[in-house]
């Protein structure tokens, strides 16, 4: 009903106490009165949460609680939420390896193996020519150094086994940085053993071809052969009727020392302990009576 007032009746601002209001029957105020009803809450939907989690994580706040939601970011979730969260804790959490969101797993490294293959080839034949140039080095050095203390003439020894030896330590260098390809490329490394057996195999190379530089040099710092006079040594001996022999240094293994040099063929005038006459073959003409070596026994 509306009294003279013109207001219809209904519940009104008490207008003295806050959050009351006071019943107005259209004409005046009644001694009746109520708490002011609370506002309507509207329900805001629930966020879709693209990675499993509960739909309450990601809600827009209002700026009334702003404050509140600010002060906990990075501390974690609730016990509860903590419980069904199946990526962690929170932001402020240390994360876990294939659990948390954002981690970086591991991933294989790809294999070219073209380029592999390549490393392999090239290293396989590093180490063998390697191992080639050292030894053929040194073994070539090896004889020509006990031909030179032989007296034998002759030259080149020495740059073969140089040779052998520098040829061989730059196989071996690239050797290894083609092994370090391999492995980057995404090659199986060599296991202990093979290491070990590659390394043992290239030291005693190197360990020949170093032998045979040291031989040759040493040899060709001997003095030449003297003249084949008496007092010369010589090596050797006789085929059928033949004398064979070759002059050495006498600080060498030998079966005869010349005693005199003659114009005769036969080598009568030889003295009388010698065992064969030997044509120098010089174009002089002359002849070295050869007598074994007494102090040989």
């Amino acid at each position: 009903m509306t009294g003279g007032s013109g207001h219809p009746a209904g519940w009104y601002d008490d207008g003295v106490t806050p959050g009351v209001q006071r019943w107005f029957d259209g004409v005046g105020w009644s001694e009746t009165t109520r708490p002011l009803a609370p506002p309507p809450v509207v329900a805001m939907p629930a966020a879709v949460n693209p990675y499993g989690q509960d739909a309450a994580y990601g809600q827009p706040v209002g700026f009334g609680s702003m404050a509140p939601a600010m002060s906990t970011f990075g501390a974690g979730f609730t016990s509860a939420r903590q419980a069904a969260a199946p990526y962690g804790t929170g932001f402020a959490a240390p994360l876990q390896p294939g659990a948390s969101y954002g981690t970086v797993l591991p991933v294989g490294r790809l294999v070219d193996e073209a380029a592999v293959r390549s490393a392999r080839r090239t290293m396989t034949w590093a180490l063998l020519g390697g191992m080639f140039a050292l030894v053929v080095g040194g073994v070539i050095a090896i004889v020509r150094a006990r031909a030179l203390e032989l007296g034998v003439s002759g030259s080149g020894g020495h740059y073969i086994a140089t040779g052998g030896l520098i040829s061989g330590t730059v196989a071996f260098v690239r050797a290894g940085k083609s092994y370090r390809s391999m492995v980057d490329q995404g090659g199986t490394p060599w296991s202990t053993a093979a290491k070990a057996f590659v390394i043992g195999a290239a030291g005693l190379a190197a360990l020949l071809g170093v032998v045979g530089v040291v031989q040759v040099a040493r040899a060709s710092s001997l003095p030449p052969l003297g003249p084949a006079i008496a007092g010369s040594c010589w090596t050797g001996g006789t085929t059928g009727d033949v004398l064979q022999v070759l002059q050495v240094r006498c600080t060498t293994a030998h079966e005869y020392i010349g005693t005199l040099v003659t114009l005769d063929s036969a080598g009568s005038d030889c003295p009388a302990q010698t065992d064969s006459v030997l044509n120098l073959a010089d174009g002089t003409g002359f002849y070295l009576c050869l007598a074994l070596d007494s102090s040989l026994g």
